[in-house]
């Protein structure tokens, strides 16, 4: 089931949708009363635009106990699809169970974006650069077209700054299809 769940996130990264969220069915048929499967797909459909499956998907996934790790995708599709206020639920969730004291800045990015808190989500970016923690951070940074949930911040100066700054740290863009774009 995790060698299928990655496999959809790395569809999904491509903007294979369709793909991406078959691969959640996928993970769902094997975990059904997991909330992976379920917080995937709520995350891709959503991206897909795909409103209804994405918020019954959701409130599947809530209804199974999800790691903190789901409920950043499940506040992150819920801002998808323009439901800020159950995305600020599921923060609220959060927040409630201590994962607010998480070191995990990745996701306190994902939840202050899907709140629509575009300035916290920066901090924590630059906390993290500056704490030389973690690496999946500075990939965010580095390859930032392929984080969609970056996508909400990508004009903000600040961002912009700390994207140059990486960039310039790395060296410069290597070449491959993740980096075709730029």
């Amino acid at each position: 089931a995790a060698a299928v769940w990655w496999y959809g996130i790395q569809l999904d990264a491509y903007g294979r949708s369709d793909e991406a969220i078959e691969s959640a069915r996928h993970v769902i048929a094997l975990l059904p009363e997991n909330a992976l499967g379920h917080a995937s797909l709520a995350l891709f459909a959503a991206r897909a635009e795909r409103t209804s499956l994405a918020h019954e998907s959701a409130a599947r996934a809530e209804a199974l106990n999800p790691g903190y790790g789901q409920l950043a995708d499940l506040a992150t599709a819920y801002a998808l699809i323009g439901d800020r206020e159950s995305a600020q639920r599921v923060f609220d969730t959060t927040q409630a169970a201590g994962y607010g004291k998480l070191p995990d800045h990745v996701f306190h990015v994902k939840m202050a974006i899907a709140i629509g808190d575009y300035d916290r989500a920066i901090s924590h970016l630059e906390q993290a650069l500056e704490e030389k923690f973690p690496f999946s951070v500075r990939s965010m940074l580095f390859f930032d077209r392929d984080f969609v949930a970056i996508r909400t911040i990508r004009q903000h100066p600040r961002y912009r700054a700390l994207v140059a700054r990486v960039r310039a740290e790395q060296g410069g863009l290597p070449e491959g299809p993740a980096t075709a774009a730029f």
